[in-house]
This record gives C-alpha cells, sequence and structure tokens, in this order.
C-alpha cells in the first residue's frame, strides 16, 4: 500500500470536513467547487499523464455533481433533476466499473462475480428525487438502505482487486469519498450531496498532488 504521511492524511481529512462544513452552510459552494472542477480537470491528463478515459471519468462524476448542486440551490429546474439523476448514477458506477476491470490481467470468478454485483447494483439504484427542497431517495426493487451498504462494499471491493489501486497515492482520499458518505446517508440522508461533493473535491486535491 502506498504510504502516505500521517500528517498529510490528516489534513486532507480537515480539508474535507471543511468543505463540507462550509456547504452546509451555503450550498453554492458546491457549485463553485464544481464549476472550478469542471474548468480544470482537464489539466490532469497534463500533469498525472492520465489517460483519456480517466479524464472522461472525471467529467462524468463532475457533471453530475454540478446538476445535483445547480438543482439543490433551486438554480434549475427540479424536473431536470428528476428525470436524470438516478440514469447519471447508473451511467457513474458503470463508467468506474469498465474503467476498473481495464487493469485486471484475466477475468476469472472473482471478476465475474464482481460483474454479477456491480450489474445487480445498477439494476436497483434507487430513484432519485427533488422534492420539497431536498433529495428523497426511493427504494428500487431493493431497500435503498441496503443498497448503500452494498454498493459501497461493492465499489470497495472493485478498489480491492484492482492490482493498482494500493500504490495510488490518493488511496486515502478514494476510500474516505467512499465510506464518509454512506456514513453521511444514515445520519442525516445526505448520500447523494455528500458523495458528489467528496469526489469533487477528490478530483481537485489530485490536482495538486
Amino acid at each position: 500500500m502506498y504510504k502516505q504521511d500521517i500528517k498529510t492524511i490528516i489534513s486532507q481529512y480537515i480539508l474535507f470536513l471543511i468543505v463540507y462544513l462550509l456547504y452546509s452552510y451555503d450550498k453554492r459552494f458546491g457549485i463553485m467547487l464544481s464549476v472550478f472542477g469542471l474548468l480544470t480537470a482537464w489539466r490532469l491528463k497534463k500533469i498525472d499523464k492520465y489517460p483519456n478515459t480517466t479524464i472522461i471519468k472525471a467529467y462524468l462524476v463532475l457533471s453530475a455533481a454540478f446538476i445535483t448542486f445547480l438543482t439543490v440551490t433551486n438554480t434549475i429546474s427540479e424536473e431536470f433533476f428528476n428525470k436524470t439523476a438516478t440514469m447519471f448514477i447508473m451511467i457513474n458506477i458503470l463508467a468506474l466499473f469498465l474503467y476498473s476491470i481495464l487493469y485486471y490481467d484475466s477475468i476469472d470468478e472473482k471478476i465475474i462475480c464482481i460483474i454479477i454485483a456491480i450489474l445487480f447494483i445498477v439494476i436497483t439504484t434507487p430513484t432519485l428525487k427533488y422534492m420539497d427542497n431536498q433529495i428523497v431517495m426511493k427504494s428500487n426493487i431493493i431497500n435503498k438502505n441496503l443498497w448503500i451498504v452494498l454498493q459501497t462494499i461493492i465499489l470497495l471491493a472493485i478498489y480491492l482487486t484492482n492490482p493498482l489501486f494500493f500504490m495510488n497515492i490518493n488511496i486515502y482520499n478514494v476510500l474516505f469519498s467512499l465510506l464518509a458518505p454512506m456514513i453521511l446517508h444514515f445520519s442525516s440522508n445526505k448520500w447523494l450531496e455528500s458523495r458528489a461533493l467528496f469526489l469533487n473535491l477528490f478530483i481537485i486535491i489530485d490536482l495538486f498532488n
């Protein structure tokens, strides 16, 4: 596993906390963060020599975050979010999976199990609606709370079976961006907003790593 200085890890986690508190105080902060990400993420190709697939994945995440923040600030009609949010989540999960599977040397039983699990998660993605100034998740086939737990476990499995994951300088930020939203879902029903916010910040941090 990539060994990062503990002080750096703590400082980055404090940054995540500060950003979340700023967002909680004024949701327009999310818009500003996503606009900055959208305008600068292309530099990852130049700075870190990332392939085009990584840049595309980053922009899928940033675009979904931008739409989410525009919605919760009532900047755009809730109708657009209600019609596209669930689809964006499904596409982002599939894109992460397809991106990760490129690094497997071969398809074995373990990978087949992950493929089946990720397809199950995509099919059962809860319906997302913006109602009464909040994002509401409605269960689809399975309970939404169970879906949150399962998708967290399955995405974690994808990371842990990726041979390059443990050498990634951003390994701790990736884990934080995955696990913290699950906790916030059960504490404040803020899974989508926190997931979008933390992934947005994660991409921006990557620009300066």
